[in-house]
């Protein structure tokens, strides 16, 4: 049998980029990959040659083409009309390419069916300006592979970068390459079209390092934040109702975190169509959080706040044993229905009028769309409990991923548990760790393999925001890191909250 090894081609357009642009070539030419071209496409840059020079300094080593002014889709139009290559790579002239991008994503394809209608994509890291570390995806262990296989769940749910991806030429020219009219989403345009005719595949594995800085078109062309509420308005629409279920596990899920989304990235449009079609779903049941209250404010205030988060309309947050940080609470989260009662105070959950509680333990966290999901789930199977996966995060910044299984650790099941009030033995299942699995024994449930929520172990810290500013941290107590183990000091940073 003949090794696959067809002819790829790297593309990388540029407009004003001395500044990076070498570090990106350099990447490219450092791939352990052939048959392999660079294409370096000049798109009237107005940098007094600046940018040509750079790019003439590698000689015969790559294919120079200069172009006038017509934006990023244009210059990547011609890099594919002039590529040789059978499929097509994108690199942006300030992000850089780990040496075996390319090799290990051609391995996958010569594995599957049609590698001619196949898009492999892979994980990245994102950096500063100066190539430190800012975060990275990590999507690789968190969902499943049926999912990271499906081509709308990878494009709806971020997981896809334009530098990540290696792509048939043949589905390039099926649709026409890049919008030459959109300045800033001709990416996830073009993505979007292809995924309707060709498949995916995933490298579970970082293999390109993304840099952000205040020049890129994104930060600078003010037609942005239109052109991608027009985009995600475009894919919303698109998607059937099959398509949010699979995706968020059902069709409310789907909405709810949508509507979050497209709230924070400021798209109007695509908000407002979200919240219209939530509104017209048949109501949900009246759910109910039951948190556990604990020693530090800081981690009951951030349960609460992705319980604000989550767009759900809840009947009562209970906070047991909180009593003290009550006012405060009240203060902050007046929208949320708070009652503060004693560990054993059971009886007033049943007499709530609740039919499905939810349980956080202080300084967990929701994601947005779990108590919709868990609670259609639980409602269209009639079942008396829902358990989600968990990740539980450590104070050195790794974690683990917990599959949703009543025998998990309590605190697993406590994160990502809902039982319905009224089943029989409720009231039993919450006095003893024994008695509540023996509720899950004996009553019909359902497990979503989808984690939903998250635990901190041990004492969490906020850490900084970059990686690079938690180096100067360190540096900046070197007496402290002569006497003591630099790296027990590292390890006491947990991962930064907002997901940086």
């Amino acid at each position: 049998m003949n090794e696959f090894r067809p002819p790829v081609s790297i593309v990388i357009p540029v407009y004003n980029g001395a500044n990076f642009l070498r570090q990106a070539i350099e990447s490219a030419l450092a791939q352990d990959y052939a048959p392999l071209e660079i294409v370096v496409v000049n798109d009237g840059s107005t940098d007094g040659g600046k940018t040509r020079e750079v790019a003439k300094s590698f000689g015969e080593r790559i294919r120079y083409f200069e172009k006038p002014n017509g934006g990023v889709a244009t210059a990547l139009n011609l890099g594919i009309k002039e590529m040789t290559g059978q499929y097509f790579s994108w690199l942006s002239h300030d992000d850089m390419y780990e040496e075996s991008k390319i090799s290990k994503q051609v391995q996958l394809l010569g594995a599957v069916a049609e590698p001619l209608n196949t898009v492999v994509y892979c994980d990245w890291k994102t950096i500063d300006k100066d190539g430190y570390p800012v975060a990275r995806t990590g999507f690789a262990g968190v969902y499943p592979a049926e999912k990271l296989e499906r081509p709308i769940f990878a494009l709806v749910t971020g997981l896809l970068h334009g530098c990540a991806l290696l792509v048939p030429k043949r589905l390039l020219e099926a649709v026409d390459g890049f919008d030459p009219k959109l300045r800033t989403t001709q990416d996830m345009d073009c993505w979007h079209k292809i995924f309707k005719i060709a498949q995916v595949a995933c490298v579970p594995e970082m293999l390109v390092r993304s840099r952000i800085h205040p020049e890129q078109d994104s930060k600078k062309i003010t037609s942005h934040s239109s052109e991608s509420d027009h985009l995600w308005l475009r894919i919303f629409r698109s998607l059937s109702v099959e398509d949010m279920i699979f995706i968020a596990g059902s069709e409310r899920s789907y909405l709810l975190g949508a509507a979050q989304f497209f709230k924070r990235g400021q798209f109007n449009q695509a908000h407002l169509v979200a919240l219209q079609r939530l509104g017209r779903l048949p109501e949900l049941p009246r759910l109910g959080v039951r948190i556990k209250s604990c020693a530090n404010l800081a981690d009951l205030e951030s349960s609460l706040r992705s319980l604000h988060e989550s767009a759900a309309e809840m009947a009562r947050v209970f906070i047991v044993d909180g009593e003290k940080f009550e006012a405060e609470l009240r203060r902050q989260f007046a929208t949320l229905p708070l009652v503060f009662i004693g560990a054993k105070a059971t009886e007033r959950l049943l007499q709530s009028g609740v039919e499905f509680l939810f349980f956080m333990n202080g300084g967990s966290v929701f994601s947005p769309g779990k108590i919709a999901e868990q609670s259609a789930a639980a409602n269209l199977a009639g079942a008396d409990w829902c358990l989600s996966s968990t990740i539980l995060n450590y104070p050195d910044g790794t974690h683990d991923f917990w599959s949703a299984h009543p025998d998990a650790a309590l605190n697993m099941v406590m994160a990502g548990l809902m039982l319905r009030v009224s089943a029989p033995g409720f009231a039993e299942a919450l006095h003893s760790e024994a008695d509540l699995r023996g509720f899950l024994a004996a009553r019909p449930g359902i497990c979503l393999y989808r984690p939903l929520a998250e635990i901190f172990a041990a004492r969490t810290f906020e850490a900084p925001r970059s990686e690079r500013q938690m180096y100067r941290q360190v540096r900046s107590r070197v007496s402290w890191i002569y006497k003591r183990s630099g790296l027990i000091y590292l390890r006491e940073w947990s991962r930064n909250r907002a997901g940086v």
